[in-house]
C-alpha cells in the first residue's frame, strides 16, 4: 500500500520549457514585469526568467500559460483538448479512409444498362476523388498545426 501511495500520490507538476531546450519541473508562481517566476524542483526559491526565452509554460491541470515567448489566453483550451487544426485534419483523414474502403467494396447487379454502368463508374471516380480530396486536406491542416 505504502508503494501504490508512492506511484500514484505524486502531484503532477508545472513543467517550463525554454528555447535552449532545458526543461524544468517545478512551481509556476507568477509573471510580472516580462519575467516568469517559477520554481524548480529541489530549488529553495523563485527563479525570474524572461518571457522570450520560454517555449511554453504548462500548469499541472494542463493549462498552457506561456507559447513561444508569449502569453496565452487565459480562456485559450488546455494543452491537448479542443478541436484544433490537428484533431479536425486526423478526422477528414479518417473519414476519407472509411469512404474509399465503402467505396473500393461497393457492388452493382448484374444485369445493368451500358448507361447504368458508366453512371455508375462515374459516381465511383467522383466519390474516390472527394474523399481522396479530403485525405490531403487532411494531411495540410495537420501540417499547419503548431503544436
Amino acid at each position: 500500500m505504502i508503494l501504490t501511495g508512492l506511484l500514484f500520490g505524486q502531484d503532477k507538476k508545472d513543467i517550463i520549457k525554454l528555447t535552449d531546450g532545458s526543461i524544468y519541473q517545478g512551481e509556476y508562481v507568477k509573471i510580472e514585469a516580462g519575467n516568469v517566476f517559477f520554481k524548480p524542483e529541489g530549488a529553495f526559491g523563485t527563479q525570474p526568467i524572461e518571457i522570450y526565452n520560454v517555449r511554453k509554460l504548462e500548469l499541472s491541470d494542463g493549462l498552457v500559460l506561456i507559447r513561444d515567448g508569449t502569453k496565452v489566453d487565459s480562456d485559450s483550451p488546455k494543452s491537448g483538448s479542443g478541436f484544433g487544426l490537428r484533431n479536425f485534419g486526423g478526422l477528414l483523414i479518417g473519414v476519407s479512409g472509411i469512404m474509399l474502403l465503402s467505396i473500393t467494396n461497393r457492388e452493382h447487379r448484374f444485369d445493368l444498362t451500358i448507361e447504368e454502368i458508366d453512371a455508375f463508374a462515374d459516381k465511383q471516380k467522383n466519390d474516390i476523388n472527394f474523399a481522396y480530396i479530403m485525405l490531403a486536406f487532411g494531411g495540410l491542416l495537420i501540417a499547419l498545426d503548431k503544436k
